[in-house]
């Protein structure tokens, strides 16, 4: 929201894979200016980074085992009048499968 909000987002990633194995290793990086329109004491700016690690593994044909490990932090600058900040950080781990036929 807000007339005066910019953001830039830039993101990336690679992969390899030898024989039934693929690994790979993606990252981002988004950066968001704060609107005043939020109010009289808005302003500053948000960043979010993601990083994630993921492999892969053909068991057969048509059946695919996935996994991922992944870490996110985000930080928010404030409220421009009180300083007021916020941030978290994540890790998260996922595991699936996809079967093809």
């Amino acid at each position: 929201g807000g007339t005066d909000n910019n953001a830039w987002i830039v993101g990336g990633g690679l992969s390899y894979g030898v024989d039934a194995w693929t690994v790979g290793l993606q990252g981002s990086h988004g950066y968001y200016q704060a609107s005043t329109a939020n109010g009289a004491n808005g302003g500053g700016h948000d960043t979010l980074n993601h990083i994630i690690a993921t492999g892969s593994y053909a068991m057969g044909p048509g059946v695919t085992l996935d996994a991922e490990v992944g870490y996110t932090w985000f930080h928010d600058s404030g409220d421009a009048a009180t300083g007021d900040t916020d941030s978290y950080h994540a890790a998260d781990i996922s595991i699936g499968s996809a079967l093809t036929f």
